[in-house]
């Protein structure tokens, strides 16, 4: 057999064996700015990606959800834990089928000057935003009429951020009227 025939049939040494599949790194978004940690939020969390996902959040990380209309249920606090529990079991649902995110466009920002500097403060009215989930014959819409309130913090040295940072959520308030 030739050599060039031999290759053909056998294939290439650098191939992988037959039957396994080749798993590429994901490419995640550098969260270098505060409109940059929702893009990335969205991407993780649209993909059920929870390394990506919960990445975004420091360790200290803090969220509130409140809703004084509720008389059982005005208050529930949530923690880095608890983002990557709900990620992971939102992977792990089989009939969760479909899971768009999307903050809007025109993400602006301030600097509030209570917080230690180089954090920053993101408000979005949930008009501007959609959730939605389909989990079989079922879809889930996030409420139209919620402030959410993202808390961001600056990480340094960052080597996979061009300016050396990246920002992470500490703090993660929604509001429902």
């Amino acid at each position: 057999m030739c050599p060039v025939a031999l290759l053909i049939v056998s294939g290439c040494i650098f191939s992988p064996k037959k039957g396994t599949d080749v798993v590429l790194p994901k490419t995640r978004i550098v969260p270098s700015t505060p409109s940059l940690v929702l893009t990335a939020m969205e991407d993780a969390y649209t993909a059920k990606d929870s390394v990506g996902y919960t990445r975004l959040f420091d360790a200290a990380y803090q969220g509130l959800s409140l809703n004084p209309n509720d008389p059982g249920v005005p208050r529930i606090d949530f923690n880095w834990a608890d983002e990557q529990l709900h990620i992971q079991k939102l992977a792990e649902k089989p009939t969760i089928t479909t899971i768009s995110l999307n903050f809007g466009l025109n993400v602006t920002w301030y600097s509030d000057l209570g917080d230690p500097p180089g954090w920053a403060t993101i408000q979005r009215k949930s008009s501007a935003s959609t959730l939605s989930i389909t989990d079989g014959d079922n879809t889930y819409i996030l409420p139209n009429d919620d402030l959410i309130e993202f808390k961001l913090i600056p990480t340094t040295p960052a080597p996979s951020s061009v300016t050396d940072t990246t920002l992470k959520i500490i703090r993660w308030t929604e509001t429902h009227p």
